[in-house]
């Protein structure tokens, strides 16, 4: 199992160095990977997690409290929060990233398969939802992952168990959706938190609530 040790700390420090001077993101990783011999499941960790701290300051302060959601429409990025709990609870390692959010590596997006761990991650949102209920929840799925229209199905009727206002479907580009559709974006996506007016880090929410052991922090505190 990967984890944070003390060459990749070095490593993400300066990889920090070189974002933060506004190098390309893409080079300076390969320039840090190839420095510090780093794998691709290293290289892909430090492409997770690390940031300028610019651009992570400006992500933490677009993030809100859970108590904050009762007067707003919160879309939720699918497969991004479920993939994220899933990898929680199948007990593989996660990632608290520099900008606060938490993430996977374990690259599976796209490869999604609906198991007893999607319903039981499904579960966990729907029970921390209706503790802290948003005005209106609406959830999003990649139409072209296969199985998604099961999965927006499944999610659906869950939602109806829990008395959660909202719907969960298929989007073309659910990115775009999250985007669109409501107030605040749940998800730890690069591209959405960078465009979101305000964010919440759901899936983050409940793995820290859980006080989950393999949780490993790159950032800094």
């Amino acid at each position: 199992m990967m984890f944070i040790n003390h060459r990749i700390l070095e490593a993400a420090e300066d990889l920090r160095y070189l974002l933060n001077r506004k190098y390309n993101r893409d080079q300076a990783l390969n320039f840090v990977g190839d420095r510090y011999k780093l794998n691709r499941e290293e290289r892909f960790v430090l492409y997770r997690a690390i940031y300028s701290q610019t651009e992570a300051k400006e992500r933490k302060e677009k993030a809100i409290k859970i108590r904050e959601l009762g007067d707003k429409t919160l879309t939720i990025d699918g497969y991004n929060v479920i993939i994220v709990l899933e990898t929680m609870l199948d007990g593989k390692n996660l990632i608290d990233s520099d900008d606060a959010f938490v993430r996977d590596i374990s690259g599976v997006f796209g490869k999604h398969k609906i198991t007893k761990t999607t319903h039981q991650a499904i579960d966990l949102i729907m029970q921390t939802l209706k503790q802290k209920p948003p005005k209106k929840t609406l959830i999003f799925f990649d139409s072209p992952v296969s199985k998604s229209g099961e999965l927006s199905a499944i999610t659906r009727k869950k939602m109806e168990q829990y008395g959660i206002n909202g719907t969960a479907q298929v989007a073309k580009q659910a990115d775009n959706a999250v985007l669109r559709k409501g107030q605040v974006a749940a998800t730890s996506d690069s591209v959405i938190l960078q465009k979101a007016k305000k964010t919440f880090d759901l899936a983050g929410y409940i793995v820290r609530k859980k006080n989950y052991k393999h949780l490993y922090p790159i950032r800094k505190t």
